[in-house]
């Protein structure tokens, strides 16, 4: 084989970008044949516009000077800078040749360079009753001497086929156990009085879903980062659809759910996070969210038809409300786990 040549995307570089693009189309098409299109400039944005405290490096692999291979590394700068997470994808017809593997080193040899001792990565898997998917990436890993540290199933919902009666029941029965908690909603930028409860909510995700054997330490998220984190989501021209439950005696946000979409979204969102607080759970509060959230999508976005979300294995409180929502398995998502040694 031709000598490989791993070297840093330059998004200047208009045919090396085209070619890129166009792997991570292929790539796509036959790894996920159940999701859409990635979208052009929502994958470059997401290079020049990376959420708080992280920096991206896309890299790609060129053959006889065209890219066969990309691969994203993502250095943390805040919590976390131990970690380094990769991901990437081989064009189809020259998988299996040693390419991954080339990737693969020199995606160690830059953590070393940058101080990580830790390296995470994710393979798409079959779940029970979802879409076939092969065990390449998770193969891949395994060879490549990393562990499966979490197992995350990704549910989907098709809202053209959710039992809207059902589901109407269900939320009216959720809010005869919500008294006391006043519907917020809003898109892309939270409001004032609210910001800091939702930091404070968002910093504790990582703290109250399941990690499994992760070494990963909770974000630390106060308003300056949420509203960075929404300036960067707003350069992607991302759409971010939100509700949340505040507790009218002490004004305090109790519960949050949101999801988002690109601007290009083709019909689809992912949930992004639905969490209650634990002095407030116990009253069906994310039963409420989660529906009044659909309900509220589906008037800022008429165009939507599908949602996924994920859930660790073991969640099974929500897991639980995602099927009563309407939610059902599509595929896995195996979280590996390795050592960079030095």
């Amino acid at each position: 084989m031709p000598e490989l040549d791993i070297t840093l995307l330059d998004l200047d570089d208009a045919t090396v970008v085209g070619e890129w693009f166009a792997l991570r189309e292929r790539s796509f098409a036959l790894d996920l044949p159940d999701d859409p299109a990635p979208d052009r400039d929502d994958v470059i944005t997401s290079i020049t516009h990376p959420r708080p405290g992280l920096v991206p490096e896309e890299w790609v692999a060129l053959l006889d000077g065209h890219v066969v291979a990309s691969m994203r590394l993502g250095f943390h700068t805040i919590e976390n800078r131990h970690i380094a997470q990769v991901g990437g994808c081989v064009d189809p017809g020259h998988r299996r040749r040693g390419i991954g593997r080339a990737l693969w080193n020199h995606a160690l040899d830059r953590m070393r360079a940058k101080g990580c001792t830790v390296v995470q990565a994710t393979a798409f898997v079959p779940a029970e009753g979802g879409a076939d998917r092969d065990r390449n990436g998770s193969d891949f890993l395994t060879a490549m001497g990393a562990e499966v540290k979490l197992h995350e199933v990704r549910r989907r919902v098709e809202l053209s086929t959710v039992d809207e009666e059902a589901n109407g029941a269900l939320l009216a029965d959720a809010w005869n156990h919500a008294e006391g908690y006043e519907l917020r909603r809003w898109v892309n930028f939270t409001p004032a009085d609210l910001i800091d409860d939702v930091a404070y909510l968002d910093g504790r995700v990582l703290t109250d879903s399941p990690t499994g054997e992760l070494d990963v330490e909770a974000f630390k998220v106060d308003a300056a980062r949420v509203r960075d984190a929404e300036a960067a989501a707003a350069a992607r021209r991302r759409v971010g659809i939100h509700v949340a439950l505040v507790h009218a005696e002490s004004g305090r946000v109790a519960a949050w759910s949101c999801l988002a979409h690109g601007a290009d979204h083709k019909g689809f969102a992912s949930h992004g996070v639905t969490i209650v607080d634990p002095d407030h759970r116990g009253r069906r509060l994310g039963t409420v969210v989660k529906l009044e959230l659909h309900r509220y999508a589906k008037a800022v976005t008429p165009g939507l038809r599908v949602v996924d979300t994920y859930n660790a294995a073991d969640n099974g409180h929500m897991i639980r409300i995602n099927e009563l929502v309407g939610f059902r398995p599509l595929d896995a998502v195996a979280e590996f786990q390795g050592d960079v040694k030095p």
